[in-house]
């Protein structure tokens, strides 16, 4: 739990100049990361998703579309936006049999690929 925390302070508090290195590490931890782990990888990504949501609305910056600059809050939310299906993806590939009828559901209802 103290990993998760410090991970998305650090997240959240570096600036974004290299919001697409930023995320390649996100991407890469997940990948990392023991299946009985990644929802909580998740957790985070959704966490900080949401401050720099926040940032880039307080900053005045578009969060529609896909012309967002590169080093921007709503640039790191596209990034993570597009990111999102892999993860999620992978997550259903390697969710532990006692958690899979959540995602059958999920799956059911368009929210997941199917596993």
């Amino acid at each position: 739990m103290f990993f998760c925390f410090s991970f998305k302070l650090l997240i959240s508090s570096i600036a974004l100049q290299s919001e697409s290195v930023l995320v390649q590490k996100i991407y890469t931890h997940f990948k990392r990361t023991p299946a009985t782990h990644k929802l909580g990888v998740l957790y985070v990504v959704d966490s900080v998703t949401r401050q720099w949501i926040d940032k880039a609305t307080t900053a005045g910056q578009e969060l529609a579309g896909t012309a967002a600059p590169d080093g921007t809050y709503a640039a790191g939310v596209r990034r993570v936006t597009e990111l999102l299906p892999l993860l999620m993806n992978d997550l259903s590939q390697s969710v532990p049999d006692d958690q899979k009828v959540c995602f059958r559901i999920a799956a059911m209802q368009d929210l997941l690929p199917p596993t």
